[in-house]
C-alpha cells in the first residue's frame, strides 16, 4: 500500500455550506465533490471505484449547468441595470424627475 492509501485524516471535514441561494448550491457540489475526491484512496474494489466515478462525472455536469445558471443571472442584473439606467435618462430628457 502506498502512503497515501494509509494516511489516516485528522482534521474534521469542514460543514457543508447552505443550499439557500444559487451560491450555496455551488458551493455545497463543490464540497460535495471534494468529500467524494478525498474518498477515492479508501476505495478498494473497482466496481465502487467506477461508481464513484460516474457520481463525480454527474456532479462535474451539474455543477457545470449551476455555474451557468449563475451567469446567466448575473448577465440578467447587469441587464436590469442598464434599463434602469436607460429609463432613468429618458425621464431625464423628458423633463420628468429622475427616480432614485
Amino acid at each position: 500500500m502506498t502512503a497515501a492509501r494509509t494516511r489516516k485524516r485528522t482534521a474534521a471535514p469542514p460543514p457543508v455550506p447552505s443550499a439557500e441561494s444559487l451560491q450555496g448550491e455551488i458551493a455545497m457540489l463543490r464540497e460535495v465533490m471534494r468529500r467524494a475526491n478525498d474518498r477515492l484512496e479508501e476505495i478498494a474494489g473497482l466496481d465502487d471505484l467506477l461508481r464513484l466515478m460516474e457520481n463525480l462525472s454527474k456532479a462535474a455536469t451539474r455543477l457545470a449547468g449551476l455555474l451557468k445558471a449563475e451567469r446567466q443571472l448575473g448577465g440578467q442584473e447587469d441587464l436590469t441595470h442598464s434599463l434602469q439606467h436607460a429609463l432613468a435618462e429618458v425621464i431625464r430628457e423628458l423633463g420628468g424627475e429622475e427616480t432614485a
